[in-house]
């Protein structure tokens, strides 16, 4: 009774060991195991739906030398989406492009996410409540062929210490460059940013109540 019994125990043994050297074997070939069960049982193999990845959705683009800056929704609007209110700014020039990433809230405008100063990138970063810099440079390798040289993060201009609600736009021109920020969708501030001093002056606040001072941090 007891060697019937072992030879049961060794018999189960070595059928999980198979099964396992089986399972690694169709594993490192690629092979579903779902699916050549399903041909051992006569059974069709049950087809498995992954989320397909999100496409690029431009937001907003300008042109320089070359090619251009373009930036990109990563998610829809819907807030329980990992991405939601992550942009993308992709120097599309040459076969080299990279890609910096950046915050912003999709209720408000998205024609101001970013914008282009001398040989500099300017982009909303309202998570952080700031403007980040960045320089970027293209260069000619054939007559008609324009590439990336190089492109790196600068420094960062912090909004002035008022409570002034989310940075979502700015546009700038002949040196300055017009703020705009927002408690909500009826509210908000505006203001304007000296490009050579980093200065920002002219802070104007405004709700459907009227006008208001913003609060210190």
């Amino acid at each position: 009774m007891r060697l019937k019994l072992l030879l049961i125990v060794v018999v189960a043994v070595l059928m999980s060991a198979v099964l396992v050297i089986y399972r690694r074997n169709l594993n490192s070939k690629g092979i579903a195991l779902d699916s050549c069960l399903a041909q051992l049982t006569n059974q069709k193999p049950v087809k498995i739906e992954y989320p397909k990845p999100n496409v690029k959705d431009l937001i907003m683009e300008k042109s320089v030398s070359g090619g251009r800056f373009a930036a990109y929704k990563l998610s829809g609007d819907s807030r329980d989406d990992l991405y939601y209110g992550v942009f993308a700014v992709v120097l599309e020039a040459g076969s080299y492009q990279p890609t910096i990433f950046s915050t912003k809230t999709p209720a408000y405008t998205e024609d101001g996410l970013f914008d282009i100063v001398n040989n500099e990138l300017w982009v909303v970063n309202s998570q952080m409540s700031r403007i980040d810099i960045y320089t970027f440079h293209t260069e000619k390798r054939e007559p008609n062929v324009t590439n990336l040289s190089s492109i790196t993060y600068k420094r960062s201009v912090s909004l002035p210490k008022y409570r002034l609600g989310e940075l979502y736009h700015l546009s700038c021109s002949a040196g300055i460059c017009d703020v705009f920020t927002a408690y909500h969708l009826e509210s908000g501030c505006q203001m304007k940013l000296n490009v050579k001093t980093e200065v920002f002056s002219n802070i104007v606040c405004s709700s459907m109540g009227g006008s208001f001072i913003p609060k210190p941090l």
